[in-house]
């Protein structure tokens, strides 16, 4: 027979094999269990994913006193079959916390395309809920008449309506009510300090980065000497 023409796919694919096969190396001076000092993250990377992951967990925890407060605004329904105002704590609560987490899914954190403005507006909301909570929460504990809490008005209905007698049944409710607001209280708080110390370490990083690029030499400004001027005229 005659003589084979070469064929270089057979070579490159006998190489690759020999490549795939070929036992690890590993660098003379080293066990391999340095790697912990040479892989390091930067420390102004540190921390983020931590309160950004803790902002979003407690964020959605949050609807949960979120829907309990509603809940205690709207018992006019259930009580005297009226509509509740629809002014009340609860119920702007709930309003205010569906723009704080629609404004944070927008802001789509851990991702390139990550808008720290949209987070800011989820976490100002976030205070605002905070500090109308605690304001008007006093204001309605201390200084609202017992006959005129949502409390008092559920064990009327279930007094007169369900038959359940006896003031235990009253107590109980108060207790339910603070709950709520307690529970609102230890979630919300959180939530807006987590969220904050996130924003707070991302403007460090983005202002750190900035920094960086303008000490680095721009090759299109980089100034022409005199000389190589005249000659390339």
């Amino acid at each position: 027979g005659g003589l084979q023409a070469d064929n270089p796919h057979r070579h490159c694919h006998h190489h690759r094999r020999s490549v795939l096969m070929a036992p690890a190396i590993r660098p003379t001076g080293t066990d391999g269990s340095d790697h912990e000092y040479r892989e390091k993250v930067a420390g102004m990377y540190k921390g983020m994913p931590v309160w950004r992951a803790a902002g979003w967990m407690l964020l959605h925890l949050s609807s949960i006193p979120i829907v309990l407060k509603l809940g205690w605004s709207l018992t006019p329904i259930m009580t005297m079959g009226q509509a509740p105002n629809p002014l009340s704590v609860g119920i702007v609560m709930a309003v205010l916390y569906l723009i704080a987490l629609l404004s944070w899914t927008l802001a789509r954190p851990a991702s390139y395309k990550e808008s720290l403005a949209l987070i800011q507006i989820s976490n100002s909301i976030i205070l605002v809920i905070l500090a109308m909570h605690i304001c008007l929460g006093f204001k309605y504990h201390l200084q609202t008449l017992p006959a005129e809490k949502h409390s008092h008005n559920i064990w009327v209905y279930l007094q007169y309506k369900q038959g359940w007698q006896g003031e235990h049944w009253f107590v109980i409710l108060q207790y339910l009510e603070w709950g709520t607001d307690m529970l609102a209280l230890g979630f919300l708080a959180p939530t807006a300090y987590c969220i904050h110390n996130y924003i707070i370490r991302k403007m460090n990083v983005n202002k750190k980065l900035a920094g960086l690029k303008k000490e680095e030499p721009d090759v299109n400004t980089t100034p022409v000497p005199a000389g190589a001027r005249r000659r390339r005229a």
